[in-house]
């Protein structure tokens, strides 16, 4: 619904643009664009490999394309404006707009919630899922952390560093065969990846099997 409603302003902006194209500012509606399009880059440019520089969800970074936004509907009023009485209808989008601003101020009532609507509106953006897990995580949530873990890595099966979060993760719960499996199933198909060999070798170090510790670091040199 909302990005329904959404597409449908930008369509009436966009024939509002092109039925006063002969009397409206360009230079004004150019600098709305900009403003409007240069935040969004990184999601319409989205490509999986690049997971990290993806915004993981838009409305927390809106304010330059709001403000670009507004530029744009500036310069469509700007013709009318002499025919209107300013003062007494602009109190009314005003109003509109801080109530708008109001309800979403409460919007998410924590980061769970917060990353629950990135990751529905955003289901393949791997940062909004990585995010959800360390939120769980932070909650010592566990089986959700690695359930949303397992989920990230399906969607992205070749990032390293989302195998090795659940490597983390399973430090953290103690379960440290989980942790092993893990580090030597990465050691196997990445062998270049050093963290896997210091997970391993603090773990060994940590029950007092220096020498298999050594091996380790040995290995990863």
């Amino acid at each position: 619904l909302a990005t329904g409603t959404g597409l449908v302003a930008i369509a009436g902006i966009a024939a509002a643009l092109y039925y006063q194209r002969k009397v409206i500012m360009w230079p004004l509606v150019l600098t709305g664009l900009v403003f409007f399009l240069v935040p969004l880059l990184p999601s319409l440019l989205y490509k999986p490999k690049f997971t990290l520089f993806t915004y993981d969800y838009l409305d927390h970074r809106m304010f330059f394309p709001y403000a670009g936004l507004l530029l744009v509907c500036l310069a469509l009023l700007l013709p009318v404006l002499p025919r209107l009485d300013v003062k007494r209808w602009a109190v009314y989008p005003a109003l509109a707009i801080a109530a708008c601003s109001f309800y979403l101020s409460g919007a998410y009532q924590n980061g769970i919630a917060y990353y629950q609507n990135a990751t529905a509106t955003n289901p393949k953006s791997g940062l909004a899922w990585l995010n959800y897990s360390r939120v769980l995580d932070m909650e010592k949530r566990y089986p959700e952390t690695l359930e949303t873990l397992n989920h990230l890595i399906e969607l992205y099966p070749d990032s390293v560093s989302f195998q090795l979060r659940k490597a983390a993760v399973y430090i953290e719960t103690k379960d440290f065969n989980s942790m092993m499996r893990e580090c030597r199933q990465l050691i196997s198909t990445h062998p270049t990846f050093a963290e896997s060999y210091y997970y391993l070798a603090g773990y060994y170090n940590d029950i007092g099997q220096t020498d298999s510790a050594y091996n380790v670091i040995t290995a990863a040199i």
